[in-house]
Parts: structure tokens; sequence; C-alpha cells
């Protein structure tokens, strides 16, 4: 199975060394009519370095610990980024941080984007509040009512908005009054205020929200414009946005890294 692991360090390191094991069974196999068991791989050295997926994993855990350490120096938001190639772990990294380090220090919620959903405006933002209104709805009377008041409070008359693209929002909330209409423009700064006040409820000074984004080399405009009024602007707080996408399907054009290159040249810390 040494030939199919899943991990690059899991292989053979060169093909001297598979064909050397190889040689050395077909010739014990001549001789003795049977294969003995034998350890895979035990002569197996490279003359290069190898930096391999646990040091690469160690150095991600490394820069989000970092990023969690921001929020909570400063309270203002910060952007983590974990890059690389499908199937290295880089979803199961952060669900392994936030069972053993991020819990208890503040909310998670995570949300996926994908190729079917690309065109639906801030699908995976919708799936992730979802998730976390859940685990509100579970809580006692006295929890729900604590977050009934923050959540009508804050988002104030366009409530509704996030109703809309919440719907199990409305069994904390109860149904909200119809937003008016008005001019696309307007509308967009209105959902995007009113989005910035909604994840405001969930964080608190040294208890930051946690919003976990993965494949964002699927991410759209809508949510790309939303998402990047919530990392930048001047009333956001408390939250850490992590971020994981496949390197190899992002290049410089791509809407990605045009946000990273403009969230870089602000004020607001990457890592």
């Amino acid at each position: 199975m040494i030939l199919l692991a899943k991990t690059p360090e899991g292989r053979y390191q060169t093909a001297r060394d598979a064909a050397s094991d190889f040689r050395g069974r077909m010739a014990a196999y001549t001789t003795d009519g049977h294969i003995t068991p034998f350890e895979l791989a035990s002569n197996d050295t490279s003359e290069q370095l190898v930096i391999t997926e646990k040091l690469r994993s160690a150095r991600r855990a490394y820069r989000m610990l970092g990023a969690l350490d921001d929020v909570f120096a400063t309270g203002r938001p910060v952007l983590a980024l974990i890059s690389g190639h499908s199937g290295i772990g880089k979803s199961t990294l952060v669900d392994e941080l936030y069972r053993s380090i991020f819990e208890g220090r503040g909310l998670f919620a995570s949300g996926k984007f994908d190729q079917p959903t690309r065109n639906i405006p801030c699908a995976p933002l919708a799936r992730a509040f979802q998730v976390l209104i859940r685990q509100i709805l579970g809580q006692s009377d006295a929890p729900i009512g604590y977050w009934r008041r923050k959540l009508r409070s804050e988002p104030g008359t366009n409530a509704q908005l996030m109703v809309d693209l919440i719907p199990d929002l409305e069994f904390v909330i109860d149904a909200q009054p119809p937003v008016p209409e008005v001019q696309a423009a307007e509308a967009r700064v209105r959902f995007q205020r009113t989005m910035r006040a909604f994840i405001s409820v969930f964080g608190r000074p040294h208890k930051p929200l946690t919003l976990f984004l993965d494949d964002l080399q699927w991410l759209d405009d809508a949510t790309l414009t939303v998402l990047e009024s919530l990392i930048c602007s001047a009333d956001s707080s408390d939250l850490l946005v992590i971020g994981a996408y496949r390197s190899n399907d992002v290049g410089r054009d791509h809407l990605l890294t045009q946000m990273i290159d403009r969230i870089t040249g602000s004020s607001v810390k990457v890592r």
C-alpha cells in the first residue's frame, strides 16, 4: 500500500528504492519459493531535503494559532489562509485545531464553496450560519433569550435580510418587518452593513467568531464582496476568517488572488 499512500512522505522517496524492494523479493521468491514478511522502504532515502506534509501541517497550525492570538490582542479581524493540493488535509487540520484549541475560545462556523451553488450569492455563508443558528436553537431557554435580544437589536430594521438568508433564524427572532425596496447599489451596501452587524453579535473580546470557509477556489463575485467587507470594514471586530483553497486552481488572475492582494495592502493582518 506504500505506493498508494495519500501523502508524499508515506510513499517511496525514490524509484531506486522501490526497485530495490522489488528485486529483493523476486530474488527471495526464486530462491525459497515464497516471500517472507518484510518492512517496505527500509532503505528508502533521498539525497534531497524533503519538506513533509506533516511539517507543512505544523507550519499551517502555527499560523492559525498566530492568527487567533492576533485577534485576541487587537480585536481586529484577521484573515488566515491555508493552501495546497486537494486531499492533503487542509479541512482536517482546521477541524482538529477547533476541537483541541479553538473550542471554548469563541464560536465556530464553517461553510464550503462548491461549483453547483457558485451562482447562489453567499451560499457558503448561509450554510455556515444556518449551522450556528441550529446550535443556538439546541440550547436552553435562557441562552436562546439572550441570542434573541442580540440578534434582534444589532441588524435592527433590516433583520429580515438575515432571515431570508438563514431561514432557521426565524425560529430565534420570529419573522421581521419586510425591508423596503431600494436601488441595486444601495441594496448591496445595506446587505453588507446588515451582515456585519449580524456577525458582530457572535464575536466578543477574547472570544472571537472563527469563520472557516473551505474551497475558496470556487469563490463568486457576490460572496467575495461581502467577505471583503466583513474583513476590512472599520466596524468589524473579533473575527477570525480561515480560508482554505487548492493552490493549483488559483492563478494570478483569480478572484481570490485579487482579493488577497487588496486585503494585504490594507491594515488587516493576513497570515
